[in-house]
């Protein structure tokens, strides 16, 4: 080998994927060449852990959020828009929401306001 090509291996130190394989736990790890000073050695990184699905109340919504929120002030009886801002205690209003709600067939607007439907 010429001078030129092993000075470019010690330099470049780049990394090139090589694939995946998978360890005891079943866990997928991958694998990279990683070149050092002409020599090819295969390092092995860890995989991010399966994390659990959040949770989520009976509309589809995650819990904790602002929709969640809405979802749990709604009942059979109607309530207004802003019946429903002060028992969320929120700023904002949930046109969209609720819209997206209706369009789905858990939510109903009659003149009175917005209600659960009996499913």
């Amino acid at each position: 080998m010429s001078k030129e090509k092993k000075t470019r291996k010690a330099v470049s130190g780049s990394r090139q994927k090589v694939g995946h394989t998978k360890t005891h736990s079943g866990r997928k790890e991958l694998r990279h060449r990683v070149p050092k000073q002409g020599k090819k050695k295969i390092v092995v990184k860890k995989g991010k852990k399966k994390t659990t699905a959040t949770k989520r109340d009976k509309f589809g919504c995650r819990i904790g959020g602002s929709s969640a929120n809405v979802n749990s002030v709604l009942t059979r009886k109607p309530l207004t828009m802003k019946q429903i801002i002060q028992k969320t205690r929120s700023s904002g209003t949930y046109y969209t929401h609720l819209g997206k709600m209706i369009k789905k067939g858990f939510v109903e607007k009659t003149d009175k306001g917005y209600r659960l439907i009996k499913k």
